[in-house]
C-alpha cells in the first residue's frame, strides 16, 4: 500500500515506482478502462494489469479482441 497524503489518490494519473497507474473518486482502475484525459476531450482506451499499472495504450483500428 502506498500513502502520500490525504487527496493525493484522488483522481488522474499517478507515477508510483515507475508503473503509470489513473485514480478516479480515490479508486485505482483495472482491467480495460475507457480514459478521457484532462486536457482532451478525446478518450482513450488502456489496458491496466492487476496491479493498476499501465500495460498498454489502445489505439483505435475499429476491431477489438474479445476474451
Amino acid at each position: 500500500m502506498y500513502y502520500y497524503g490525504p487527496g493525493y489518490y484522488e483522481k488522474g494519473w499517478k507515477e508510483i515506482d515507475g508503473k503509470q497507474y489513473f485514480f478516479k473518486n480515490g479508486y485505482r482502475y483495472e482491467g480495460l478502462q475507457f480514459v478521457i484525459e484532462s486536457n482532451s476531450t478525446i478518450a482513450q482506451w488502456y489496458d491496466f494489469g492487476d496491479d493498476g499499472a499501465v500495460v498498454e495504450k489502445l489505439t483505435r483500428t475499429g476491431l477489438m479482441r474479445v476474451g
